[in-house]
């Protein structure tokens, strides 16, 4: 013991270690307590006076828990003189860990045991690193694949995967998933929707469930274009989706066609479609003219009639001058004035 000492007190002073030293050191003391003894030189400052030898391994564990280097948890390197008989090269210990029974690691609870390093693969007067009641790390999950489950409507999504060492220990999660519309189904092919599942566990991959949405049925329907006094002026017959041709607007003098009052470019069902027209001058009052063609005939008549039968559509201009008695309505009486007006002129 008062040899080491003295070896201490010569490192802490500056002085180079002879072969002797090296040799002492390396058979005069247990090989159980080898490690402690060579770390514990390194830092010799540390010790001030002569202790068993069984105290070498507690005073190094202070001075790893100082937070010096060389700390013998895990694995660490160490060397001795370079030329000291027997010396080891700078090298890496790896521990074996053996569990007491009973005391064995779970994937969450730590485990007690002992551990040993042996390096007979660096020299044959192998160092032999030995140590009781250790505590061994808990082994961590080790996750098996993940499976997944879609509900029947595909609205919610299920993400599971169990432990292959513990298979009580599983985790799992659902989550609601997104809905998308990627392509829309039409008369000539169908359509594609998504699902998408995402989850908050980084474990579990992202899912997508694709549906194919159904083409869509074609159907036969009929399109009718009229005039603004419910003239005909086109019957067509479109298959569903498709577009109906629109016909030549009648020229009305002081007025301008402006399009038709319902979209025809995709047609879903049956369609009225009626001509617009704008005024292009001042109005002319021409009692009995109900069209506003300039002129009074039966034509007028008629579509006084059917006004007042609401069948037909005039402009606020034909009302004024259909409106022969001046009481503010339009019926079969105001037509059987136009039509007397036509004949006394006639």
């Amino acid at each position: 013991m008062q040899v080491l000492v003295e070896l201490m007190v010569a490192v802490a002073n500056g002085q180079p270690l002879g072969g002797g030293w090296t040799f002492i050191t390396s058979h005069k003391l247990a090989d159980k307590f080898d490690f402690d003894k060579q770390s514990l030189i390194s830092y010799a400052t540390k010790l001030t006076e002569p202790h068993f030898m069984d105290t070498y391994s507690v005073i190094q564990a202070q001075i790893n828990a100082e937070g010096d280097p060389g700390a013998r948890f895990h694995t660490h390197s160490y060397y001795t003189a370079e030329n000291a008989d027997g010396g080891r090269p700078i090298h890496t210990h790896t521990y074996t860990y053996v569990p007491y029974e009973g005391h064995e690691p779970t994937c969450t609870e730590a485990g007690l045991g002992y551990r040993y390093c042996l390096c007979s693969e660096v020299n044959e007067d192998y160092y032999d690193d030995y140590q009781k009641n250790v505590v061994i790390p808990a082994l961590g999950h080790a996750w098996g694949e993940a499976a997944y489950t879609w509900s029947d409507d595909h609205g919610e999504c299920t993400a599971q995967h169990v432990c292959t060492r513990e298979a009580d220990h599983i985790e799992s999660e659902t989550v609601q998933s997104v809905y998308a519309v990627v392509t829309e189904p039409s008369y000539e092919a169908p359509g594609l929707a998504r699902y998408t599942a995402t989850f908050e566990n980084e474990a579990f991959a992202v899912q997508i469930f694709e549906v194919e949405l159904p083409q869509l049925e074609s159907e036969t329907f009929t399109v009718t274009f009229v005039d603004w006094d419910g003239e005909v002026l086109s019957v067509q017959t479109v298959v569903s989706g498709g577009a109906a041709t629109a016909p030549e607007a009648p020229e009305r003098e002081g007025w301008i066609f402006t399009g038709w009052d319902v979209d025809f470019s995709n047609v879903t069902s049956d369609l009225t479609v009626t001509a617009l027209y704008e005024e292009t001058g001042p109005a002319v009052t021409l009692r009995g003219d109900v069209n506003c063609d300039g002129a009074v005939d039966a034509t007028d008549a008629l579509l006084a009639l059917r006004k007042s039968m609401n069948l037909a559509e005039i402009t606020p201009q034909g009302f004024v001058n259909g409106d022969m008695n001046g009481d503010g309505t339009l019926n079969a009486t105001d037509a059987v004035l136009i039509m007397r007006e036509v004949i006394a002129v006639s």
